[in-house]
């Protein structure tokens, strides 16, 4: 008996449960992003990193307002079309990232702030977690 992540054991069992992981993988990314924000809003005092969240959530509740019909859909499709939804999530959510980053950038061109300080952003706020993620679960290539 194989009790990797591709053995038939689990083929049912994680295609059935993906769209409940991707659920609960948003909300503690977005948690994630708020809790950086506080606590660099926090330490450096400065009201940049208040406009920042602040685009991030707005970020968020495009995300939220344009993708959630797509995830309803994907909830409750048939088995034989769980994977075309997951497409079209991904394309989705490939689509308003590409809108994230330009408004994060836009920031902080907007602000004077040197761009290695939004590519480090970016590796704290995107690069960690995904890393941390990709660490506890050893997924191997």
């Amino acid at each position: 008996l194989s009790f990797t992540a591709d053995s038939p054991l689990y083929s049912d069992t994680l295609g059935h449960f993906a769209p409940l992981v991707s659920l609960v993988l948003v909300g503690v990314f977005i948690a994630w992003l708020y809790l950086l924000h506080t606590v660099v809003a926090g330490v450096s005092q400065s009201s940049a990193v208040g406009e920042l969240q602040g685009v991030t959530t707005l970020n968020f509740i495009r995300f939220v307002v344009l993708l959630f019909p797509i995830v309803a859909a994907w909830l409750v499709a048939p088995p034989q079309s769980v994977q075309e939804w997951g497409v079209a999530v991904i394309c989705g959510t490939i689509l308003l990232l590409i809108i994230y980053l330009k408004d994060t950038f836009v920031f902080f061109i907007a602000k004077k702030i040197p761009i290695l300080y939004w590519i480090l952003y970016l590796c704290t706020a995107f690069l960690l977690p995904i890393s941390f993620v990709l660490t506890v679960l050893q997924i191997r290539g």
